[in-house]
């Protein structure tokens, strides 16, 4: 006769709890090893926490969609589960990054970039571009 095995749902470590900057932190160290992609995409987001609800805010549309690709977000909730023990909800959002106020000398001469041009600096860094 065929046994049946009933399957028990995993319970929380520490029962229920609120997530933190320290276990977002220990998520990444986590994923950093053996999903380098995916932590390179988690590391540009900046974390926020309410309950067990972890808000990802990335600058750009195509961070936030790779990580609500199904696969990645369910790999990277299953990661959340083994280290913290919570259940956590996952969202993903895109916010208009904030620019520090940092005093630098203008150019003299002042060159309109593209669009293109600016995010391509805004995210390796200011460069030459030669034409």
């Amino acid at each position: 006769p065929a046994k049946t095995a009933l399957e028990t749902p995993k319970q929380p470590k520490n029962g229920t709890r609120d997530l933190s900057k320290e276990d977002w932190q220990n998520v990444l160290d986590a994923i950093k090893s053996d999903h380098n992609t995916l932590y390179g995409i988690a590391r540009m987001a900046s974390a926020s926490f309410e309950n067990q609800t972890i808000t990802l805010a990335f600058g750009f549309p195509f961070h936030q969609k790779r990580l609500n690709d199904t696969k990645n977000k369910q790999l990277l909730l299953d990661i959340i589960f083994e280290i913290t023990g919570v259940n956590a909800n996952l969202e993903c959002i895109v916010s208009k990054p904030t620019k520090a106020k940092v005093s630098t000398p203008k150019p003299e001469i002042s060159v309109d970039e593209p669009d293109d041009i600016q995010a391509i600096s805004n995210i390796f860094g200011a460069a030459e571009v030669l034409e």
